[in-house]
């Protein structure tokens, strides 16, 4: 690979990053994920990150950002701390995360767990997330 087509490659990643961290809402401060959840003070969302109800990515040096579809109908999305702790348990990445949860997948019929867990089918998406990454799927 010659040095020109490493950086194309590179942009394109970058794009693909900054596409995915942008879906469904893009990422809010804990300030707005307080007013989202009907919360007085954005103290109370490091509670909700570290009890494994919502999760973040670092957008800097100390400065969180947690993805808006986390919020659903002014309550974290239901499933979500289900299908957190498995990822939790795989040392997952934030990125990976929010890929998992907004691309469809072949195997819930071309939907996204996201959308999956919006009407509460979440068993289905909680066995999915155990199954990433395992052989054959």
């Amino acid at each position: 690979m010659t040095d020109a087509e490493f950086e194309a490659a590179k942009l394109d990643a970058i794009g693909v990053e900054v596409e995915l961290r942008n879906a469904e809402g893009g990422g809010l401060t804990s300030a707005q994920i307080a007013q989202q959840l009907g919360l007085k003070s954005s103290s109370a969302i490091r509670s909700y990150r570290i009890r494994g109800q919502l999760f973040a990515w670092e957008k800097g040096h100390r400065d969180l950002r947690y993805p808006a579809w986390q919020i659903y109908r002014g309550k974290p999305l239901p499933g979500l701390a289900d299908v957190l702790q498995v990822f939790e348990e795989k040392g997952l990445p934030p990125l990976s995360i929010i890929s998992f949860f907004v691309c469809p997948s072949e195997d819930l019929n071309g939907k996204t767990p996201l959308k999956l867990l919006r009407v509460h089918r979440v068993a289905e998406v909680v066995e999915h997330a155990r199954r990433l990454g395992d052989i054959g799927t």
